[in-house]
């Protein structure tokens, strides 16, 4: 027979807020969402994720609030993509004393790709971080080896379906991207001032787009400008998400898996020269 304090313990903790359960589960705080999408294919249930920016605010510009230091100050580890990128957090890592990991830390890769800020789209980059990630939190060789594999396989698959195939890109800025799968971008429009697309830099244009097949380009930047150049040099359109504003994928792998099935199918009915 139970006494009445063991009813009064067992009601207490019955009533304990569901997230005292996971105290003691390491806190991973990612500044953006494709980061959080690698950490929680690796982690799973063995530690809590969360994204420090709102969906849709402009990780280059983005201003901290006090709410957001207190996040920082609190968690585990903080994973983003290094100074170069997210200035605005250089002042909060050094003040908080945050342990944290970024993409820029690698330097062996950083050469030659500074105007690209995308490192998490290539598999290998995010491969990289989870291994570092890995490494931190103390996780088993098997369950990153598994992360790993994923990614590997995914890599070899959707290489051997786009290696070669042309393209131009509205932005310049997917490197990461197109070499580690085989993409030949011919061309970038960059037209990322708001003033469109000058004469002089139609004619440039005109050549290497005639060449390609399709144009890469950001639902939420410049969308309607992309839609009328692919109009007007007959290029199927492809819309990348970089930063994962949209779309309902958790996890890294199917978020990748959706954006490679996307550009497949922007070549499928492409002719090779």
């Amino acid at each position: 027979m139970w006494s009445s304090l063991q009813r009064l313990v067992l009601l207490f903790l019955m009533a304990l807020p569901a997230s005292w359960a996971d105290e003691e589960k390491p806190k991973v705080l990612a500044s953006i969402e494709p980061l959080a999408k690698i950490a929680r294919e690796l982690l799973g249930d063995s530690a809590e994720v969360e994204v420090l920016l709102p969906a849709g605010a402009n990780p280059h510009q983005y201003a901290l609030k006090i709410s957001d230091l207190a996040r920082i100050k609190s968690a585990s580890l903080l994973i983003w993509n290094g100074p170069g990128l997210e200035p605005y957090l250089s002042v909060a890592v050094d003040k908080t004393d945050v342990a944290h990991i970024n993409f820029q830390s690698d330097t062996s890769h950083n050469s030659g790709l500074h105007e690209d800020p995308h490192y998490w789209l290539s598999p290998r980059r995010a491969s990289a971080m989870a291994a570092a990630m890995a490494q931190h939190l103390n996780l088993s060789e098997q369950q990153l080896q598994a992360y790993q594999d994923e990614q590997d396989a995914l890599l070899k698959r959707w290489q051997a379906r786009l290696a070669g195939k042309k393209l131009a890109v509205y932005h310049d800025g997917y490197d990461h991207l197109a070499k580690p799968f085989g993409l030949e971008v011919l061309a970038a429009v960059s037209a990322g001032e708001g003033k469109g697309i000058s004469i002089a830099k139609r004619i440039q244009l005109k050549s290497q787009l005639k060449a390609a097949s399709c144009l890469l380009a950001e639902p939420y930047s410049e969308a309607e400008r992309a839609r009328q150049l692919a109009s007007q040099e007959g290029l199927k359109l492809v819309w990348v998400d970089p930063l994962a504003n949209e779309g309902g994928e958790s996890f890294y792998h199917p978020w990748m898996e959706s954006m490679m099935s996307n550009l497949s199918h922007c070549f499928d009915d492409v002719v090779e020269g």
